[in-house]
C-alpha cells in the first residue's frame, strides 16, 4: 500500500473507512480512497512521463474551498526514481482541477457573500443598527518586498544580523507610512475613529459604525476586516506536586545579557498570593514596576536569576509589558528596540475554535517583519465558552498562527529521566482549521505545538508550583535566550535575527525518549544540551530558497546507527496566502524535506500542506554523506526568494 515505503512517516488516512465524499460537479460523490490514489498517480505519470512502478503517494488529503463548500482529493506524489515530487489534485470523477481558476471561483464567491469583512464580523453586525459601532482591524494590501530589500542592497551583500536589521526597519518605515496614509484617508468619514496605526503589520485600528463600515470596505488597499476581540483568558493552573526545576534538568546555562521580552494580560494582583513579585523586570509604563501573580510566575519560569531554582533563561533580562493588547504595535516595538531574544504569550484570545483569526495573524506578521521569536502557550483544556462543556484540546489564538512557536506542557514525573515523560493533561494540541486539515476526522497530522517545555509543578523561587502551559512557554521563550548566548560563546551568528534558523534548531534539539507524545507535544520536549551540540557542531544553517528552484540540496555527515532529528522551517507572509475563508488559512509556501542516503536513497520524507515547516526522524543505516532536499511544492509568495532554516541533530 502507498505509504509503507517510508515506516516513519504517519501516512494519513482519510477517513478509514475506504470511501470519501468528493466534489463532482455541483455535488459531492463518493469515491474510493484506493480508486483516487491510482488516479493521481496516473496523472502524474501523464503530466511528466515518469513510470509508473517509480511513483509513490507520500501524502494525501481532502483540500477544502470552504465558501464554495467544495472539497477535492489531493495527493504528493513521489517518483522515488528522479527524487522528485507532485501533485495531483482531482474531483469525485478523477478529473484534475485548475487550481488557479478554483482559487478565483472562491474568492469571487467569498466576496459576493462577505464582502471584503472577515466571516466572524459579517455574521456579528448582521442585526446592528446603523449607529452601533464595532472595534475592527482593518488590514490592507502588502507593501512591495522586492522595493524594500532593494533599497538596503539586501541581494547584493552578505546576510548579516545587521543588514536584517537594516531591512527590518525598511519593513516597518514603509508599512508604517502605508498604515498612517491610509488612516488619515478614512479620518474623514463620519462613523470612523482611528484607535491605531501598526508598523510591525498592515493593520488599521478603527472603532467604525456599521454604515461607516460599508464606506470602508469599499477601498482597494483594504484586504479585509475584522472584528477586534481583547479578552484574554490565563492559561495557568494551580497544583501541589514540585517537580524538578529547568537548571536540574539541564545544567548551568546562563543567559545574562540578552533579553526577553513578557507580554502580559493585567490579572488581579490577589491571582496567586503565594507568588511575591521582584524588581528584575523592565516595565513598558513603568520602569520600577514591581509585578506579581500570572506574571511573575511566568517571568520566574523564563529568567529567574535565583540559583536554587533558576529560569531557562537563567539571569537574562525581562522586559514586561502589560495590557499587551493595547497599544499593541509601540509595545512590539518597545521588544524591538531593545533586541530581545524572544517575547512570552502565556495566554489566549478570541473564540476557541481552531480557526485562526486577526490575532494569529498579526502576531506573525511582527515575527515577519521584525524578525521576532514569537512564543505562545498552546492551552490548557477547560470550560473557557462557559457551555458547561469542557473544550476539546484546542490550540489557543494567536498560538494557531504559522510564524508563533506554540508550546505544550510536559509531566517530567518529579524525576530527571527523560524515557518516563509525558504529555500533562489537559495540554491542548487539537489543530488549527487549514486547507488540508478538516477537524471533521482526526487523522491529520497535528501542527501544533511545535515543542513542550516542563510545564507540571514547576517550584518557583518566590514559592508555589503552578502548572499549565503558562509555565511551559516560558521555558522555550528563556531557551531564546539561551541559544544567543551559546551562538556568542562559540563565535557564531546569533541566531535571534534568524526566526526560521532559530526555530528549527529548537525543534531539532526536542527529545521524545518516551516516544509516547505522537505528534501532540512536536518535535518533543525541549533540550538546552542538545541545542548547545547543534550549535557547537553548527549542523544547522539558513539560506534563501529561490522562486525558480525546484529543490535545493545540503549535506551532512553522519555515522551508522545515529538517530537523527531534522528540522526544516520558514517565515509565512500571510499577506501573500491564497485562502479567503480562515477555516482555509495555509503558508503561503509549500516546501518539502527529503532525507537521501549515500548511495542516492531516500530513507526519510516529510510531506506536509499547509504549515511553515517540515520535521522528522531517522536512523541511518550506513555512515557517510547524506543529503537533505527541500523541494518546491507550491509557491504563492509574491517574493522571488525566501530564507529557511534548517538545523539537525545526531545522537
Amino acid at each position: 500500500m502507498d505509504g509503507e515505503g517510508f515506516s516513519r512517516r504517519k501516512f494519513m488516512k482519510i477517513t478509514g473507512s475506504g470511501i470519501v465524499a468528493v466534489t463532482a460537479g455541483p455535488q459531492l460523490t463518493l469515491a474510493s480512497e484506493q480508486s483516487l490514489r491510482e488516479a493521481a498517480k496516473e496523472h502524474v505519470a501523464r503530466e511528466s512521463g515518469a513510470d509508473m512502478d517509480d511513483l509513490e503517494i507520500v501524502n494525501e488529503a481532502m483540500a477544502s474551498w470552504s465558501t464554495l463548500k467544495e472539497r477535492y482529493y489531493h495527493a504528493k506524489v513521489y517518483d522515488v526514481s528522479e527524487r522528485e515530487i507532485h501533485g495531483a489534485l482531482l474531483d469525485g470523477e478523477k478529473n484534475p482541477i485548475d487550481r488557479d481558476a478554483l482559487h478565483e471561483r472562491e474568492r469571487e464567491a467569498y466576496r459576493a457573500k462577505y464582502g471584503k469583512l472577515d466571516r466572524k464580523l459579517y455574521e456579528r453586525i448582521a442585526d446592528a443598527d446603523d449607529d452601533e459601532t464595532f472595534e475592527v482591524g482593518i488590514w490592507l494590501e502588502g507593501i512591495d518586498y522586492s522595493a524594500a530589500r532593494e533599497a538596503v542592497g539586501f541581494d547584493l551583500k552578505p546576510d548579516t544580523p545587521e543588514l536584517r536589521r537594516q531591512l527590518s526597519d525598511e519593513y516597518l518605515d514603509r508599512i508604517g507610512r502605508k498604515t498612517e496614509a491610509f488612516a488619515e484617508t478614512i479620518r474623514g468619514h463620519e462613523g470612523v475613529t482611528v484607535l491605531a496605526t501598526d508598523r510591525g503589520s498592515t493593520f488599521v485600528e478603527a472603532e467604525v459604525t456599521a454604515t461607516a463600515l460599508d464606506a470602508v470596505e469599499q477601498y482597494g488597499e483594504v484586504r479585509k476586516i475584522f472584528h477586534i476581540d481583547r479578552e484574554i483568558r490565563l492559561e495557568l493552573e494551580d497544583t501541589t506536586k514540585t517537580h524538578r526545576t529547568y537548571w536540574d534538568n539541564e545544567g548551568s546555562f546562563n543567559a545574562s545579557g540578552y533579553p526577553v521580552g513578557q507580554g502580559e494580560t493585567k490579572p488581579d494582583s490577589t491571582y496567586y498570593v503565594n507568588i511575591r513579585g521582584t524588581n528584575w523586570t523592565r516595565d513598558y509604563s513603568d520602569p520600577d514596576n514591581d509585578t506579581s501573580g500570572h506574571s511573575q510566575a511566568v517571568m520566574e519560569c523564563m529568567a529567574s536569576w535565583d540559583d536554587d531554582h533558576p529560569g531557562t533563561g537563567h539571569n537574562a533580562d525581562v522586559y514586561h509589558a502589560d495590557e499587551i493588547l493595547v497599544d499593541f504595535d509601540n509595545k512590539m516595538e518597545w521588544f524591538y528596540d531593545n533586541f530581545v531574544c524572544a517575547v512570552n504569550f502565556s495566554w489566549g484570545v478570541g473564540d476557541r475554535d481552531r480557526t485562526m483569526g486577526k490575532w494569529d495573524f498579526r502576531f506573525g506578521q511582527q515575527a515577519y517583519h521584525r524578525y521576532l521569536n514569537m512564543v505562545k502557550s498552546a492551552g490548557n483544556i477547560g470550560d473557557s465558552n462557559d457551555d458547561g462543556e469542557p473544550d476539546k484540546f484546542d490550540v489557543t489564538s494567536p498560538g494557531l498562527g504559522f510564524n508563533t512557536t506554540t508550546v505544550g506542557n510536559t509531566d517530567n514525573k518529579n524525576n530527571s529521566n527523560w524515557s518516563d515523560d509525558e504529555i500533562a493533561g489537559g495540554s491542548a494540541y487539537e489543530s488549527p482549521y487549514s486547507r488540508h486539515a478538516d477537524p471533521t476526522y482526526d487523522d491529520f497530522p497535528h501542527t501544533k505545538p511545535e515543542v513542550s517545555a516542563v510545564g507540571k509543578g514547576n517550584e518557583l523561587p518566590s514559592g508555589g508550583n503552578p502548572s499549565g502551559t503558562s509555565v511551559a512557554a516560558p521555558g522555550v521563550t528563556g531557551m531564546y535566550a539561551v541559544l544567543s548566548s551559546l551562538c556568542d560563546g562559540y563565535g557564531v551568528y546569533d541566531v535571534r535575527f534568524y526566526p526560521s534558523v532559530a526555530k528549527a534548531i529548537m525543534m531539532a534539539a526536542a527529545r521524545n525518549d518516551a516516544g509516547s507524545f505522537d505528534d501532540k507535544m512536536g518535535a518533543g520536549t525541549i533540550s538546552a544540551w542538545a541545542a548547545e551540540d547543534i550549535i557547537a557542531d553548527e549542523t544547522y544553517l539558513e539560506d534563501d530558497f529561490q522562486e525558480s528552484n525546484t529543490s535545493q540540496t545540503y549535506s551532512a555527515d553522519l555515522s551508522s546507527g545515529a538517530e537523527v532529528r531534522v528540522a526544516l522551517t520558514w517565515l509565512t507572509n500571510v499577506e501573500n496566502s491564497e485562502f479567503s475563508d480562515n477555516k482555509d488559512a495555509q503558508s503561503d509556501l509549500d516546501l518539502d524535506l527529503n532525507v537521501v542516503d549515500p548511495d542516492g536513497t531516500t530513507v526519510e520524507g516529510s510531506w506536509n500542506y499547509d504549515r511553515g515547516y517540515e520535521f522528522l526522524k531517522f536512523t541511518t543505516s550506513t555512515s557517510g554523506t547524506f543529503e537533505f532536499e527541500v523541494d518546491n511544492f507550491r509557491w504563492d509568495a509574491a517574493e522571488t526568494s525566501r530564507n529557511i532554516g534548517l538545523a539537525w541533530h545526531a545522537q
